[in-house]
């Protein structure tokens, strides 16, 4: 198993919540052999059963589905191996893309693992702005 690892790490900057995921530091349990003749269930089962008690899974799935891993592993909840990898990165390739300097264009940069544009970071950092504004104006209701 030489493929890259993209499994959390606590510096893993604007997705923090990778710092407290179950399988931090637990490589060889989630990796799964690049052959899938010889994928152990129980190792698989393991793997699966670390994904079902940690706390960030959903965040983690959000995240596996819009950026696919590059090698066999179970991550988000989700077993990958090559056929569900090559389907993922086809169907995300295959996206229309959408105008820059929309919060949608910043998602779909993250998406195909590009840098993001000033025009679409300023779109989110504006979105962002809104959603705390409203929030705290409910709070203020009260």
């Amino acid at each position: 198993m030489s493929a890259v690892r993209i499994y959390a790490t606590a510096d893993m900057g604007p997705q923090g919540w990778r710092a407290d995921a179950a399988c931090l530091g637990q490589h060889e349990i989630m990796d799964l052999p690049e052959d899938t003749r010889h994928i152990d269930r129980l190792h698989v089962r393991l793997a699966l059963t670390l994904c079902a008690q940690c706390p960030v899974r959903a965040a983690c799935a959000e995240h596996t589905l819009h950026n696919p891993p590059a090698h066999h592993c179970v991550q988000g909840g989700l077993i990958w191996t090559k056929k569900e990898i090559r389907a993922a990165h086809a169907e995300l390739d295959e996206r229309p893309r959408v105008p820059c300097g929309t919060t949608q264009g910043y998602h779909q940069h993250i998406a195909r693992g590009e840098d993001t544009c000033q025009p679409c970071r300023d779109a989110e950092a504006a979105f962002r702005r809104r959603i705390r504004h409203r929030t705290t104006n409910d709070l203020a209701l009260f």
